[in-house]
């Protein structure tokens, strides 16, 4: 890591993480979904999160996109769901259930472009079926949920619109998903380092 980290020197960054101090990762992985979405606020296409937990990475989206974008949250709300594959070995049913639709809104009260939907994913896309994006955060972990976010949000990304993957380097079913999906695509995954576990794939733009 930097010496003196980049983000150091950001203030607009830095009241951000203040104000979701102690509820979600650390800066670096922060700072990257921050500037991603400075990046595409050019761009054409609403943002969602799938996997919100309790709603820091969402809040840092909320405060850091153009204001003129719809932010859809998705998640149980309740923790992890019994959806798991022999890939899904770091996580148990229940964890992350310190959370709730309640809590994550109060947190998000002062942004109102977010709409934060409960429930399992896919099954609760019928909300953004008819949407375009430029910017999905996937922090859904398991197998089951990543392919199902690559599958329903790869056609509905706009040209140079992100997908940003957060555990691609950490746990398996969502590396296993991400590679299956993107095999046989165009784009191909860019992971950053051991030291934030992120990916991102750019859509291109269709030929001819």
């Amino acid at each position: 890591m930097l010496a003196c980290p980049v983000w150091n020197s950001d203030e607009h960054f830095k009241s951000i993480m203040s104000k979701v101090h102690g509820i979600t990762h650390g800066a670096n992985r922060c700072y990257i979904i921050h500037r991603i979405c400075l990046n595409i606020s050019f761009l054409e296409g609403d943002v969602a999160e799938i996997g919100v937990s309790k709603g820091g990475t969402l809040k840092i989206i909320a405060e850091s996109v153009s204001k003129n974008k719809t932010i859809y949250g998705f998640d149980t709300f309740e923790g992890m769901p019994d959806l798991f594959c022999d890939k899904d070995v770091s996580h148990k049913i229940g964890d992350f259930s310190d959370t709730s639709l309640e809590r994550v809104a109060e947190l998000l009260k002062d942004n109102k472009n977010v709409v934060l939907v409960k429930g399992i994913f896919p099954e609760s896309s019928d909300i953004v079926s008819d949407k375009r994006f430029s910017f999905v955060h996937v922090d859904c972990d398991l197998y089951k949920s990543t392919l199902s976010s690559c599958e329903f949000f790869y056609e509905r990304l706009v040209d140079g619109g992100i997908m940003l993957f957060d555990d691609y380097g950490f746990l398996k079913g969502a590396r296993t998903a991400v590679d299956e999906f993107f095999k046989d695509k165009r784009e191909k995954p860019i992971y950053f380092s051991e030291n934030t576990g992120q990916c991102l794939v750019i859509k291109l733009k269709e030929l001819g």
